[in-house]
């Protein structure tokens, strides 16, 4: 198809840049195929409308031409456009020198509007490249799982924009979905999409990535066979996939969906991929300070079972120690005192100094027993609790001068 873009007409000749014939104009089944060729093929199309096929000659009628000349407009070797000069007061013969000058015009013309198109592929690469540093920077400056999961669902939305997105994370031959964005959010089906599981081997989209660990490209859903009419994803229209690659193993997918049909960009597959490849990195870094933290947590908690378990025990052979040998040993104590009274009028004086004796070790052995039981169980654990009672005192000195 072709449109009449530019125009410029003498005083006098009636513009045609509004005329609705020139505009989406099917050329080969309009009955411009003898063109489509000549021009495809770098050659001009001249001559009087009189002489041209009768399927040609309506629509130029209708303009009041009555001799043109039509030069290609090429981008290296592709034909991308042509530039047609009308006459429409005379029948004019286009010379040969005049063709040439026509057609030096369309290279000049052809050479300017690809090194534009070349300039304006370099400053999209440019953004595009840009935008992929700066997400890889943003996935890199955090170690939290959550907090990763939000940026490669936001970023990914950033190096290839579309109406939703989605990030599922693989167990198995299960695919989870654990962020969804956009349309899912904006029309309240995020809470839905977040409770969607998916069985990798049967969903086909993302067995194919799993088996070619290579992004997949649906441009239109209502086309093709293996598309799952999930409910509430009637509004996907096309869709790009790739998988999050570590280790030569896929551990998640990216998915971004688009409400129109035929949306996804040349560019979006490798793009996409190559985000999707410094997202694995964030995340198997993420997974792994996660299992590194879940792992020092359990050897806190068992550190601390442990110490209950030891501190229980040292309250029992303390309370064993202060019940049961403080008792019996107090008893004894007495009943030394008893007998060495009742024996300081009648015994001699080596019975006494041995009850005195017995009388001090049953003394000492009460007090160091005593001394024991408070080292195995301080009553600063009854007040104070295990963790803080073990941390040492510490003493604050300060001085002026």
């Amino acid at each position: 198809m072709t449109s009449q873009r530019y125009e410029w007409v003498k005083p006098g000749v009636t513009p045609q840049i509004d005329n609705p014939l020139l505009r989406n104009l099917p050329y080969i089944t309009a009955g411009f195929g003898r063109w489509a060729e000549l021009l495809n093929a770098g050659q001009p199309v001249h001559g009087l409308v009189a002489d041209f096929p009768p399927n040609e000659r309506p629509i130029l009628e209708s303009q009041e031409i009555r001799s043109i000349a039509v030069v290609p407009i090429l981008y290296g070797n592709l034909f991308k456009g042509f530039l047609g000069f009308d006459d429409c007061t005379s029948k004019r013969i286009w010379s040969v020198a005049e063709l040439e000058a026509l057609k030096s015009a369309a290279a000049i013309l052809g050479a300017a509007f690809a090194r534009q198109q070349a300039e304006a592929a370099k400053r999209k690469q440019r953004l595009l490249a840009n935008a992929l540093r700066e997400t890889v920077l943003a996935l890199n400056s955090t170690l939290s799982l959550e907090t990763v999961l939000d940026l490669i669902l936001v970023n990914a939305r950033r190096v290839v924009p579309s109406d939703g997105a989605s990030l599922m994370l693989v167990d198995g031959d299960l695919a989870r979905v654990v962020r969804a964005s956009g349309y899912y959010q904006e029309h309240g089906l995020q809470k839905a999409a977040l409770n969607l599981t998916f069985r990798v081997s049967k969903t086909p989209n993302l067995s194919q990535m799993a088996a070619t660990c290579r992004p997949i490209v649906i441009q239109d859903t209502r086309t093709n066979k293996d598309w799952l009419d999930i409910k509430g994803t009637h509004w996907i229209r096309s869709y790009l996939g790739a998988p999050i690659v570590s280790k030569e193993r896929v551990i998640g997918f990216l998915n971004l969906d688009f409400a129109e049909p035929h949306a996804v960009p040349p560019e979006g597959p490798w793009l996409l991929q190559a985000f999707a490849a410094q997202a694995a990195v964030a995340l198997a870094n993420a997974q792994l300070y996660q299992a590194l933290e879940f792992q020092a947590a359990r050897t806190r908690q068992l550190a601390l079972s442990l110490m209950h378990a030891q501190e229980m025990e040292r309250k029992a052979v303390a309370q064993e120690l202060h019940d049961e040998m403080g008792q019996a040993l107090t008893a004894l104590l007495l009943d030394l005192g008893a007998l060495e009274r009742s024996l300081s009028q009648t015994a001699d004086i080596g019975v006494l100094e041995r009850l005195a004796e017995a009388r001090w070790l049953t003394e000492h052995t009460l007090g160091r027993m005593r001394s024991l039981s408070l080292d195995l169980r301080p009553p600063a654990l009854d007040d104070l609790g295990l963790i803080p009672s073990s941390r040492p005192s510490a003493c604050i000195w300060s001085s002026t001068a």
